[in-house]
Parts: C-alpha cells; structure tokens; sequence
C-alpha cells in the first residue's frame, strides 16, 4: 500500500465508483426521465424500455436491494466511498446521504434514520434498499402485486451528463485517450483516485484487499533497454525484492518487480511505447492472498488485459480522460468556479492554498484568488485599491499600467487591467488582472507572462469565456482579503528568549 501513496495516491481523494457493468444501456442526460422496471430474483431490468442485465435484485427484512448502479441511473447521483469505515455517499440535488455496508442507519441531510434492511456487498456488488434512496431523492416507487414489478420513475439531474459514475454504463473496457492506454473494466473495484492531469489513476478493492494504479509519462527516454526499463521500475518499488526480471514472451513485454514488506506484496510493471511509459502498481494486503491462485489469476487477469493503446471507436471503451480538443476543464467545487486550460498544464498551490495553473515551460501561469466582499464593497472602489497596492510597490520606472477596460464574464461585470513590471528595465513581466464581484465573494483571475513576446491573447479569452461561477461549498466562511489590510499600521514585537 506504501508505494501506491508513494507515487502520489495519497493526495486528494476523489472517490469516483468503478463498479462492475454488466451491459448497461447509454447514460441519460440531464433532466431526461428514467423508468427502471426490476423484479426480485431476476436478473434483467428495464432501463427506459432497455433490457439489461445486472446483479439480482432481492429481498431482505422486507425490503428490496438493488445494485447502488440502478439508483444512480435513476438520479444521476454523485457516488463516494469511504474505504475504512465501508461508507458510501450519495447526493443528488439537496439531498445527502450515506450508507454503511452491514448497518441499518442511514444519514439524510445529517440526520440519522433507521434502514429496514442494511446495505450489502454481493459478488462485488453493493446492494441498497431501493424504496428508501429513492423516495429520499423524490423519485416514485410502485410495486405491482401480481406481476411482482417494482417501477422506479425518475429524473436524471445534471451530475448523470458529467464525470459521475453513471458514465460506466455498457462499458467493459476502461482506459485514457489522452495518455493511449487502456484495459479490462476493474469490476468490483473503486476509482479512488485521479491526477489533475490523469496521468495517475488509482482503484480500490471495496473490501480492502488489493490496490492498483496506472501512472503514464509522456516524453520519456524513447526506446528503452530492457535493463534500463527494470532500473526506471526499480525507482518505484520498495521492500524485500522477490522477482526482478523482463517478460519478453507478453503480448505486450514489459518490465516486473514484486517485492513482499510486511507482509504484504508490490507487483510493478513497467511498459513502453515509443516516448510513452506506463507503470501498474499491485499492492496486496496479505501474501496469502498473493500466493493463492486462485486470488492471483484476479490480479493476473486484470494486469495482463493493460494495453498501450485506445480505440476510440470502439464503443465499449470508457474514457477516463477528460481532454477535449487538446483541453480540459477545472472544476473547485469548494470554491465555486471551473475553467479550461490546456491539457498539457499543470496545477500548483501558492504559500496561501490558491490554487495555481502553469504552462509545462514555466512561461505562463493563471491563478484564481478568492476572497470574501467586505459590506458595501463594490468592484470599481476594490479594483482602484488593487491597482493602487500595485503602484506602491514598484518605483515608476519600473512598473507600466495600462488603461483599465471593463468586460463581462460568465454574465457578470469585470474589469480587465494589464500591467507590466521590471527588475532591470530589459525583460518586463506582463499581468492580466481581471477582477469580478458575485454574491459575497470577490474573485480576481491573474494571468502572467514571464516577458511580452509571451503573451497570449487567445489564451486570456478562451479562458475568461470558459470561467463559470457557481454556489461556493456551505463549508466557506470568511475569507479575509490581505490585500485590504492597513499597512500604515505598526506595532511594536519583542522576543524575551533572543532579546530583541
């Protein structure tokens, strides 16, 4: 489990759900009506008059369980697991709630209530009690007495269209078109984790069992030795090595090493194509597990599906990769905004936890800074402070500014000022300043140009028409604007232990 947090798991959870498709039926878009049409102890369903099959639904303590991907379909919900407490977490609308696998209390909008039966993990399924999700989210549920059907009628909401789990329907077959992978569906297997720029991505076992990940490199060393492939696959491992050798006879070759520390066991691989590099990390919590064959030719079997290469028409195929046209979007849902950048940048935190975009050669950068809107504050007295701080801290001949220009983005007033500094009065910085008002938060969007051949145009506008505002999370309090502070205050700061 080390190694995995090693190469960058351990970051930010996004806990996005894999779980197993059968042949699932197109995802509905938003606001288009969902009937699910199921019957106890039968596999096949109906998903808007589409024949499916999935997990048999059953019932237990006098409720009906259902695979959690027939709620899903039925709300496009957004799914979260929490893997040590077993907890999965569904919202839709204004609806939260969570679920724990084995328990019989559920919380709705962080009120606790009493489930009739408690949900169940069945052959890598998590099964749900159907009538008390769906009537939390608003949807209508009607049994038929002779025929035995339960009908579920309801509207799938935005998250369906998105990056929600509902995407998985009719999908054996996952991988990234961005980075040119691809492989078996993980079935019973969690999406824990996704890079900003997906070039990692880690599954989780839903009890806890085994973990995987696929990092791709773009630009590597092309053409590889086979020793210097096991050398590049030695810097991810750890542990006590028990296999280190080149596995010539694949139908894709590549690299292994499995190493076994405390009692738990690594496999690492490592492939190439062309400029491009692609390492799997398996990590199992028990050699046991490891050894046993029959629990390795699970492991075996997924590893071994890993190919270097996606076929986009092939229809069966789920794309990981959020790229689009050489871009991909942003969303802070914490903060209540999205944007598209290159798909090529990387994202970055300051010494203040803004969050940061940069262009790979350094030479750009965007940043979004988010801060509260003082009472009666309003955008033209708060943008002449800014540009005022500016002035103060350059000496004239080394700071140029020009004039400000009003814009609109996203349908709010903006307004846009470009300003230019120097060290030494050769190479000049330029920054777009853009600065906007919505609600109680004041947001300014910085775009930077290390010199002004650097300056992109098409860069300042495709951004600025693709920045959205949305509602910042409940979580946000205060967010105190230091740039506003008084600094003609003084004070007096003694230190008894150095005397100063």
């Amino acid at each position: 489990m080390k190694a995995i947090w090693k190469m960058g798991l351990g970051a930010l959870l996004l806990c996005q759900a894999v779980l197993p498709a059968s042949a699932w039926a197109q995802t509905p878009e938003a606001g288009q009506t969902v009937q699910i049409e199921l019957t106890p102890g039968q596999s096949v369903l109906k998903v808007n008059s589409e024949e499916l099959n999935v997990e048999k639904p059953y019932v237990a303590n006098g409720s009906t369980l259902v695979p959690l991907r027939v709620i899903t379909t039925a709300f496009g919900a957004v799914l979260s697991w929490d893997s040590e407490t077993r907890t999965v977490g569904l919202k839709s609308g204004n609806t939260s709630l969570s679920l724990q696998i084995g328990s019989t209390t559920a919380t709705v909008n962080g009120v606790q209530e009493t489930l009739e039966a408690a949900p169940e993990l069945l052959n890598g399924t998590t099964m749900v009690p159907l009538r008390f999700i769906a009537e939390k989210f608003g949807a209508k549920v009607s049994y038929d007495e002779v025929t035995k059907q339960i009908t579920i009628l309801g509207t799938a909401s935005a998250s369906a269209a998105g990056n929600g789990i509902d995407t998985d329907l009719g999908k054996t077959q996952i991988g990234n078109s961005y980075y040119g992978w691809s492989m078996k569906y993980p079935a019973g297997l969690i999406r824990e984790y996704q890079s900003f720029q997906e070039d990692l991505v880690g599954f989780e076992d839903a009890d806890g069992e085994f973990y995987f990940s696929v990092l791709a490199e773009l630009d590597a060393t092309e053409n590889m030795s086979e020793d210097a492939l096991i050398s590049r696959l030695s810097d991810e491992t750890e542990g006590r090595v028990l296999k280190k050798t080149y596995i010539e006879e694949a139908k894709q070759p590549y690299a292994l090493i499995v190493t076994e520390e405390d009692g738990e066991v690594y496999e690492y691989r490592a492939y190439q194509k062309a400029d491009r590099l692609y390492v799997l990390s398996l990590y199992v919590n028990k050699a046991e597990n490891y050894n046993n064959p029959v629990k390795y030719s699970r492991y075996k079997d997924l590893l071994d599906s890993f190919k270097v290469s996606f076929d986009g028409s092939d229809r069966s195929l789920k794309d990981l990769s959020t790229v689009k046209a050489g871009y991909r979007t942003y969303t802070d849902e914490t903060y209540g905004y999205s944007l598209r950048l290159p798909a090529e940048w990387l994202m970055a935190k300051d010494e203040d936890n803004n969050i940061g975009f940069l262009d790979p050669k350094k030479n750009k950068s965007i940043s979004v800074v988010i801060t509260s809107k003082a009472e009666g504050d309003k955008l033209q007295p708060w943008t002449d402070r800014m540009l005022k701080r500016y002035e103060d801290m350059f000496l004239p001949e080394y700071r140029k500014l020009e004039p400000q220009r009003s814009l609109t983005v996203d349908g709010n007033p903006a307004v846009a000022v470009r300003s230019k500094n120097t060290f030494d009065k050769k190479n000049w910085n330029v920054t777009e300043n853009v600065f906007l008002i919505k609600g109680n938060y004041k947001y300014q969007i910085y775009f930077n140009f290390d010199k002004e051949s650097n300056v992109s145009e098409m860069l300042i506008q495709d951004t600025l028409k693709s920045f959205k505002i949305t509602r910042p999370s409940s979580s946000i309090g205060t967010l105190r604007d230091s740039e506003d502070m008084d600094r003609t205050q003084m004070s007096v700061v003694k230190n008894k232990t150095y005397g100063f």
